[in-house]
């Protein structure tokens, strides 16, 4: 509460009122008192502003709590003084390091009259995937003259979900086989979706969208960007199944980090064509869940879908063993066909993923069933396929590639058996293959 200039300005009246007296100089003696007297002065009238202060109110908006890296964040804080006496403030409102301060400022010196409210923006970008924080905010108030200061902390956080980018993948340009010769994935159609001229809703901007259809006016209206959707067909149904099981971290290239982007890209495309998409995220093993699942978002249309999907698959880490046949046991009792699934697993633990099981009651429920399935080997590196060392262990690595290879065409050919679509994919053709998968599926009979 007290600053060091009233430790100094106490320190100087003592000193002439010292001298003068010592040294019988009046007037020494006499600028000891005046000096002394201006702070007694000044905290009289800071005295009575200390109850206003103490009334003071904070409250801090943002316009959006997740954000895509790299995107702004717009944050809004107001303050009231409910008293009926001015105050003059200094406001200091902090973050976390994932975000960066790129326009206006988070310091202020504010002057609050009597019952009014005083606001100031400014401006963060998101820096770094992952939560990051706003807040809690310092406003402290002084003595016109500087030796008596007043703090107080407000404790309201406001928590940003940084998003990682979405990967743009051109859909005019899909390739599919590559190098790999084993890899058959075959030809796919894509959607063509017509234009009508029939207005049907509006919806707030995705990343993508055509700004032809951009309307202008709503844009101005709500401050943010907004395009006009038209009725040029039906919406369909997906639910993303994903394999969070430990198998998906192997790799110099971490199959998950594909699995995480995959469904992003996918989400995002659903979303652009009105179509609903829902995540479901299965129980592992040696935890215990009481639904069976470990998280699911039911399947759903808008903007805000896509933001809560990305929002959950960013944070998911590979452990234990997922159980399929759960996950597919849960959706029976909380959504009937017609429904497309796109299972991404890599195959691996087959057995104890009950893969086979949870395929084979899907299609019998009725469901459309599209396995996506990263290929371990294509994510290595050739060194780590074959083996180092000399020629015995490049054999023995050779031998274990088709030793896997072999299992692994068994195991496609029981679920192709069943009815099921299952595509192999590398690092290279992941993101077209799961795009043209599901604007096949879209125009598919179900």
């Amino acid at each position: 509460m007290f600053s060091s200039r009233l430790f100094a300005v106490l320190t100087a009246s003592f000193v002439l009122l010292l001298l003068g007296t010592t040294l019988r100089f009046g007037i020494l003696a006499l600028a000891g008192i005046a000096v002394l007297s201006l702070p007694l002065f000044s905290f009289s009238g800071f005295y009575i502003r200390i109850r206003s202060f103490r009334s003071l109110a904070f409250e801090r908006r943002l316009l959006r709590s997740r954000v895509i890296r790299g995107g702004l964040v717009e944050v809004r804080v107001e303050l009231m003084n409910p008293s009926g006496i001015p105050l003059k403030v200094n406001v200091r409102d902090s973050f976390t390091s994932r975000l960066k301060l790129v326009l206006g400022s988070n310091r202020r010196e504010l002057t609050i009259n009597p019952r009014e409210n005083v606001s100031f923006n400014y401006f963060l970008k998101a820096e770094e995937e992952g939560v990051a924080q706003i807040g809690p905010a310092i406003v402290s108030m002084s003595d016109g003259l500087g030796f008596f200061r007043v703090t107080r902390k407000f404790e309201k956080l406001n928590r940003i979900v940084v998003l990682p980018p979405i990967r743009e993948v051109r859909e005019s340009v899909i390739e599919y086989g590559g190098p790999h010769e084993f890899i058959s994935l075959g030809e796919h159609a894509s959607k063509s979706v017509g234009i009508s001229t029939e207005y049907a809703s509006s919806r707030e901007y995705v990343p993508g969208d055509d700004l032809r259809f951009v309307d202008w006016k709503a844009t101005a209206r709500t401050g943010k960007l907004i395009v006009k959707e038209f009725e040029s067909q039906t919406s369909s149904s997906y639910l993303i199944i994903v394999d969070c099981g430990r198998s998906m971290s192997k790799g110099e290239i971490r199959k998950i980090d594909y699995l995480k982007q995959a469904v992003i890209i996918l989400a995002r495309e659903a979303v652009r064509k009105g179509d609903e998409i829902g995540l479901l995220i299965p129980s592992v093993s040696g935890i215990a869940f009481p639904s069976g699942i470990r998280r699911y978002l039911p399947p759903a249309a808008g903007i805000e879908q896509l933001y809560s999907i990305m929002e959950l698959i960013s944070f998911i880490q590979a452990s234990g063993t997922p159980n399929f046949l759960k996950s597919i046991e849960f959706i029976e009792r909380k959504r009937r066909p017609p429904l497309n699934i796109f299972l991404i697993t890599d195959l691996e633990d087959f057995r104890e993923k009950k893969v086979y099981e949870a395929v084979r009651r899907a299609m019998s429920a009725g469901y459309n069933v599209v396995i996506i399935s990263p290929y371990t080997p294509l994510f290595l590196e050739p060194r780590k396929i074959l083996g180092e060392g000399g020629a015995f262990e490049v054999l023995v690595g050779m031998d274990i590639v088709e030793e896997d290879r072999r299992t692994r065409t068994e195991i496609i050919g029981k679920l192709r058996g069943l009815g099921a679509k299952v595509i192999e994919v590398g690092p290279g053709d992941f993101f077209p293959v799961i795009l043209a998968e599901y604007h096949l599926a879209s125009v598919k009979p179900r």
